[in-house]
Parts: C-alpha cells; sequence; structure tokens
C-alpha cells in the first residue's frame, strides 16, 4: 500500500487578544437610588475593587490609583446622568493636561434618571429599568468597538457655546 503524502494545514492567522479591564464609576443616588444596586451587581461582576462609588470616593483619586497603572487596557463605564458622565469626562481631562494620563481609555454610559442627553443624543438609548441589566451591558462594552469623540464639538453641536 503506498504511502499517504502528509498535507499540510494552513495556519490560522493568530489574533493578539488583549485582556481589558472594565472600571465603573457610579452615583448611588441616581436613578431613584437605583445606583446602590447596580454597585452590588459590578462588585460581584468585575471586583469591588474595580468600582467606583462616587459618594464616597472622588473620580481623581479612582483613577490614579486604579486606572491609571491600567490605562492602555482600561475600559470606563459611567453609570448615572449627564453631570456624572461630565464630572468623569472633566476628571479624565485634568489627568491628560497634567500629562499624567497618556492614553484615554474608552468610555461608555449607563444612564441612570432624567438628566440623559447625553446618551440619547447618541444613541445609548433611555437607560436601564433594573440592575438584573447590567452584566449584558458589561459584555456589550467588552466588544464594544471604540469610536473617536471629541468632547468640544458635542458641546457645541448641543447648543452651549
Amino acid at each position: 500500500m503506498p504511502k499517504k503524502k502528509a498535507t499540510k494545514q494552513p495556519q490560522q492567522p493568530v489574533q493578539e487578544v488583549v485582556q481589558s479591564f472594565v472600571y465603573a464609576f457610579v452615583n448611588p443616588k441616581s436613578g431613584n437610588n437605583l445606583g446602590t444596586q447596580i454597585m452590588k451587581v459590578l462588585g460581584r461582576e468585575l471586583g469591588k475593587d474595580a468600582v467606583c462609588n462616587l459618594a464616597e470616593v472622588s473620580p481623581e483619586s479612582f483613577l490614579e490609583t486604579k486606572v491609571l497603572p491600567n490605562q492602555r487596557k482600561a475600559r470606563l463605564l459611567v453609570c448615572g446622568g449627564d453631570g456624572t458622565a461630565g464630572w468623569i469626562l472633566g476628571a479624565l481631562a485634568k489627568l491628560r493636561m497634567n500629562r499624567r494620563l497618556q492614553f484615554q481609555p474608552p468610555l461608555a454610559v449607563v444612564p441612570l434618571g432624567t438628566g440623559n442627553d447625553l446618551a440619547r443624543s447618541l444613541g445609548w438609548g433611555p437607560g436601564i429599568k433594573t440592575a438584573d441589566e447590567i452584566p449584558s451591558r458589561l459584555e456589550m462594552i467588552r466588544r464594544a468597538d471604540v469610536t473617536i469623540l471629541d468632547q468640544w464639538d458635542l458641546v457645541r453641536f448641543i447648543g452651549i457655546h
């Protein structure tokens, strides 16, 4: 019986998998105190060290101790309204101005409460009704494509100069 010639299997391209870390900023008072329930779910899903309770810890302090060391792998989640999102964006801007933040981590918003114009204008939806929706949102954040958004162009677009 003739020997079979071994066929070479084509190699699959190797994709670099970068482990991302999700860090969450939660305003516990937002969404009629839905933020408190969300913090519990995020603590289980991400670990308590990855969740910033904005009623107790400043975003600047959390960014410096948790996010800066992992800034290239970080993805940020803000749970709150427009004021909360603006607060976190402002803290990030200060770190960039001081040249402490070399890479802007992607940021997603889970809108809570009534002041959610930013999330609505970007098509992120009206918000969530229960904390049970958080795990599916986290999965979306981990898989999401990153889009560049210029905060100042957005402000001019909605009529604030």
